[in-house]
């Protein structure tokens, strides 16, 4: 159990051990490696930004759809509710109320199944989805007036040039540019269907190791 252990004791413990596999006390260690406790909601709970807060219908239409696309992968095929009263069509929509400027991005539907899939209840997933947007750069990821994704792209292109030159020429050759996979690979955190234990094990070296930087280092 993580219960007493600060996130810098939290962090060494995980090197040094793992965090845990499954279930309830893996969800609390990810939740204090996040520092759900800091999470900012303007003031308003999950169910009055499910329930009371305008958001577009063009908005929940992204949301119902990649919803339940996300129930279809390999990942979240078992064990998500994929319907519109489901966890994680209201942690989504609670979102897009609370933060009107980013909404709703294709990708973030993968990193909020992690993060309700074995949540308590789907309030405790919405903070943690919430905290993580708020406390490390997963928000820049689905800004379109940042440059994040554009850095980490050129990134991703240098390092697979200098690790795999011929490779690198056969595909520029071939029109299969690094824009073409990378953007795919970023916005879920490398998670769209691979095994639910490999999505949880990335996403769980992500919240230790500090965020982008392990996922465009583990993409490469």
């Amino acid at each position: 159990s993580s219960g007493g252990v600060d996130r810098e004791d939290l962090v060494q413990l995980a090197r040094l051990a793992g965090l845990p596999s499954s279930g309830p006390t893996r969800q609390e260690a990810w939740a204090r490696l996040a520092g759900v406790h800091r999470v900012s909601t303007g003031g308003l709970g999950f169910e009055a930004l499910r329930r009371e807060v305008v958001v577009s219908e063009k908005v929940l239409h992204k949301i119902r759809k990649d919803t339940r696309r996300s129930c279809c992968t390999e990942t979240f095929r078992l064990g998500l509710d994929g319907s519109e009263s489901g966890p994680l069509f209201g942690v989504l929509r609670s979102y897009a109320a609370l933060d009107p400027q980013i909404g709703y991005v294709q990708g973030m539907n993968y990193v909020a199944a992690l993060c309700v899939i074995d949540a308590p209840s789907a309030e405790s997933g919405f903070n943690l989805f919430c905290r993580l947007m708020q406390g490390t750069s997963l928000r820049r990821l689905y800004d379109s007036k940042d440059e994040l994704i554009h850095h980490l792209i050129l990134h991703i292109d240098q390092q697979v040039a200098r690790n795999a030159p011929e490779l690198h020429a056969h595909m520029e050759e071939q029109g299969f540019l690094v824009q073409c996979y990378a953007v795919e690979w970023l916005t879920p955190l490398l998670i769209y269907n691979v095994p639910y234990v490999t999505a949880a094990a990335i996403f769980g070296l992500y919240l230790v190791e500090g965020g982008l930087s392990f996922i465009v280092q583990l993409g490469v």
